[in-house]
């Protein structure tokens, strides 16, 4: 998807915020520190994937140049941390990665605090380095970044964000070792710690504000940014980290800054980008921070890493895991007993399947209580301390990959969650107690990663970086809804290594309601077909049928029938024009409603009609009779200017007063709305019989 759009942005001195992170709780510096055997400040000098020795789970292992032993043994040189996710077999035809929802994502070049334990797995198999391996403290917590341009030291929340100095002072206050600055090497930018200097830059808006519209990160939407001083040499330009809430910043990869002068910058939206201040580092050194906000959307999940063509990021997508198009997620047996968190996790699955059209289901139950490359999107609750003190939650997604031309295209593979069983979760309607959290809305949000959307900042959304307890967020925004109807239309319409694409998800997502049952019907006059109507919402499929004797037999269209799969039944005249119908209508859920029995007859016109005449005796009238008096029959005379007569049903006869006069008459059986013409009464007036005397004379 590529937008171009104008950037209208005024750039003011650099400020810092920050914010909680997805599915990891806070922890202070103190207790970090304390749970650390070792404290080091470093840069990550390069990465490399490997698998564990069981060839379980995938974990990359950066080699972080030592510059200060803050606490612990005084290593030299470098060390190893391990990450949760990596990337193996570039320079192989089947390309592997896993990615962890929580996990630390450091990159190469970041400098920073590391907090670190450690390892407590086993790589030797794979990493045939023989120095110890450690792991960041609380995961994401564990590491603490600098932004050398601005002199920052950025942490993941708001009381772990300082100027370097101040926390040279904190460590200093923890471990009673005092810490002089500058302690990186001479190739690392300068420390400066001072705000960049002010800068307002003022560009042609074309008519559209920046709250006007609205960009989306990782789906290759570019952004183009005008004004004046730029510089022409190619600087930086960053966007907030969603991963952070905003508190640190992350820059374009060198391949997604397309042009550079000194008034525009075009740019493509980078994964990880949340709404927040655009900014620009110069090559000079000099950093401009815009005024106003920039709103982004959705954020798409990309695989990035360094490859042989440097830094670059790759989209991902979902394929046809299972015989159904889609995948299953099956429950491990404890996780299946807590009905509580499996209702829910039912319930979450059906809100992105039917909102999005993402082939998610659940599958059977499983014994499988581990998180191991084995083929099964299992679902469970962790081990022991398998999630450590901090973290709620995890989804880990696992790709494969493929060179397709000079491009990897990379799906999903397999799926796991993983749930901490240390924390009090709030299940159903009841009320919350303190400090309990939504199971459902952590949940919500963890498969929203797995179906490759990443974090946003925005607090309405259920992809919003962060979560608090006794908060409920249930349903799903416009933005995740647009956000994953892209990734399933992209994993619907794209082939992807010979991958069957994915099918939409089109079960049941709305519980049928009858709203109208088919009505009677009746072949009279000159009417050649009837239409029997079933009118039911949210039904798959419709299917109609004859009564046979005892039994009801499926039509099918041909010469007499049409319709005979949809709502409406559409009945051809015939010989024998009578019968009992009914509709069957299911949905993908194997729920099924049956209609009332409709019946089909032929109305024949049986009413006769006589006129009395007027005589000197009484007035005139018209009699009517039938032989059919099971119904209602309306009667109308003269256009039912004069008379408009209900015929009750039972009553064979029919007398009606009428004076002289010629009428039109109209007989409309109310049941079958069938109505026959029964010509013009005429009605003599009567005749006056006048006397006279005679007079005669004798003779």
């Amino acid at each position: 998807m590529l937008i171009r759009l104008l950037c209208v942005l005024f750039f003011l001195p650099l400020s810092y915020y920050a914010q909680g992170q997805c599915m990891t709780l806070p922890e202070t510096l103190d207790n970090l520190v304390a749970a650390s055997p070792i404290v080091v400040e470093g840069k990550v000098r390069s990465q490399q994937g490997f698998w564990d020795d069981e060839n379980k789970n995938i974990y990359t292992v950066n080699e972080i140049e030592i510059f200060t032993v803050f606490k612990g043994i005084n290593i030299l040189g470098t060390l190893q941390v391990v990450t949760l996710g990596g990337v193996v077999g570039l320079d192989t035809d089947n390309p592997e990665m896993d990615r962890v929802s929580s996990a630390l994502e450091l990159q190469v070049g970041e400098m920073g605090l590391f907090m670190l334990q450690s390892f407590p797995g086993s790589l030797a198999e794979n990493f045939p380095n023989i120095t110890p391996l450690y792991r960041p403290t609380e995961g994401v917590l564990g590491f603490i970044r600098y932004d050398l341009v601005i002199g920052v030291a950025q942490g993941v929340y708001d009381d772990m964000t300082f100027k370097i100095s101040e926390l040279y002072d904190s460590i200093s206050l923890i471990t009673d070792i005092p810490i002089s600055l500058g302690l990186w090497d001479n190739e690392d930018t300068v420390l400066r710690g001072d705000p960049s200097v002010e800068r307002s830059i003022v560009a042609q808006q074309e008519g559209i504000s920046n709250s006007e519209f609205e960009v989306h990160a990782g789906v290759g939407d570019l952004l183009t940014i005008s004004g004046t001083d730029f510089g022409n040499e190619v600087g930086n330009v960053l966007f907030p980290d969603a991963n952070t809430g905003g508190s640190r910043y992350i820059s374009a990869l060198p391949q997604q800054i397309k042009e550079w002068s000194n008034t525009q910058i075009l740019v493509e939206v980078p994964y990880r980008s949340g709404t927040g201040k655009v900014r620009i580092d110069k090559a000079n050194g000099e950093s401009l921070i815009a005024a106003e906000n920039l709103p982004i959307g959705y954020d798409h999940i990309n695989v990035q890493y360094n490859d042989f063509n440097g830094q670059n990021a790759y989209v991902t997508q979902l394929t046809a895991d299972n015989i159904m198009g889609g995948y299953d997620f099956q429950f491990q047996t404890d996780f299946a007993k807590n009905t509580g968190a499996s209702n829910a996790f039912r319930n979450l699955i059906q809100t992105w399947a039917c909102a999005t059209g993402v082939n998610f289901t659940i599958g059977d139950v499983t014994t499988v209580d581990e998180d191991t490359n084995d083929g099964i999107n299992v679902v469970r609750f962790d081990n022991d301390d398998e999630l450590g003190g901090r973290t709620l939650a995890y989804a880990r997604s696992r790709y494969r990959g493929c060179y397709q031309g000079e491009t990897i295209k990379w799906y999903v593979n397999e799926i796991e969650v993983v749930v901490n069983d240390d924390y009090n979760w709030h299940y159903g309607e009841s009320a919350f107690e303190t400090g309990q959290f939504d199971f459902e809305t952590v949940m919500l949000h963890e498969i929203g990663h797995t179906q490759q959307l990443g974090h946003v900042i925005n607090p309405s959304e259920v992809m919003h970086y962060a979560i608090g307890p006794q908060q409920q967020k249930r349903s799903l925004s416009h933005i995740d809804v647009i956000g994953g109807e892209f990734v399933t239309a992209k994993s619907v319409n794209d082939d992807v290594c010979g991958r069957i694409p994915m099918q939409e998800y089109e079960s049941c997502c709305e519980t049928m309601v009858i709203v109208g049952q088919p009505a009677n019907q009746f072949f009279c006059n000159d009417n050649t077909s009837v239409t029997f109507t079933f009118d039911v919402n949210f039904p798959d499929t419709y299917a109609w049928e004859v009564k046979n004797g005892e039994s009801w037999t499926a039509l099918v269209d041909d010469s007499m029938y049409s319709g005979a799969k949809t709502a409406n039944l559409t009945v051809k005249r015939s010989d024998n024009p009578v019968g009992e119908f009914r509709c069957v209508v299911s949905n993908n859920c194997y729920e099924i409603l049956i209609s009332e029995t409709a019946h089909l007859s032929f109305r024949d016109n049986d009413f006769s009609i006589v006129p009395i005449q007027a005589t000197c005796e009484s007035e005139g009238h018209i009699e009517l009779q039938r032989e059919n008096t099971e119904g209602t029959v309306r009667v109308s005379i003269d256009g039912g200017n004069n008379f408009d007569t209900v015929w009750e049903a039972n009553e064979s006869q029919l007398t009606i007063l009428a004076t002289s006069g010629s009428y039109p008459v109209v007989v409309t059986d109310v049941d079958s709305g069938c109505w026959f013409d029964m010509g013009t009464v005429t009605i003599n007036a009567s005749i006056a019989l006048e006397l006279a005397a005679e007079v005669f004379e004798s003779a």
